[in-house]
């Protein structure tokens, strides 16, 4: 099973920290044998995924759908680049966690849009941060 958890990189606080984590805990319960995929993970929901998933190798499995970007690119083809990154976790992905800030901007809402437009559906999980968790640092 490949479940996909991405999200805003703004995800930087405690509060964040443990509710990605809550989320990673209820998946072990609820799969043996799953790999996790994400994306971005240098910073927010994707580096609080890569730090517990390698900090725990035999509980969880990993991969990082790394994309980094060295052009000065159009906004236009810059979001090109990011949508077919988006594809790729679209394909690869059976179950689906984004976890996006309050006013819903970002590369991620695009994975969303094409998730719901597809034909085979695949749970599709959204998490807004939770009460007090502003994503910032604190």
């Amino acid at each position: 099973m490949f479940v996909v958890i991405v999200g805003s990189r703004e995800w930087k606080s405690e509060q964040s920290k443990m509710q990605v984590h809550k989320i990673l805990e209820e998946l072990r319960k609820k799969y043996s044998g799953m790999v996790i995929v994400s994306s971005s993970c240098d910073m927010g929901v994707g580096a609080i995924v890569k730090e517990q998933c390698l900090k725990d190798k035999k509980t969880f499995q990993f991969i990082d759908i790394h994309m980094r970007v060295f052009a000065d690119l159009p906004r236009t083809k810059l979001s090109q680049a990011f949508y077919a990154r988006n594809a790729a976790l679209a394909e690869l992905g059976e179950e689906f966690h984004v976890c996006v800030d309050k006013d819903r901007r970002g590369a991620f809402e695009d994975l969303i849009e094409r998730l719901e437009r597809m034909e085979m559906k695949r749970p599709l999980m959204i998490h807004l941060p939770e009460e007090g968790a502003n994503g910032l640092e604190s």
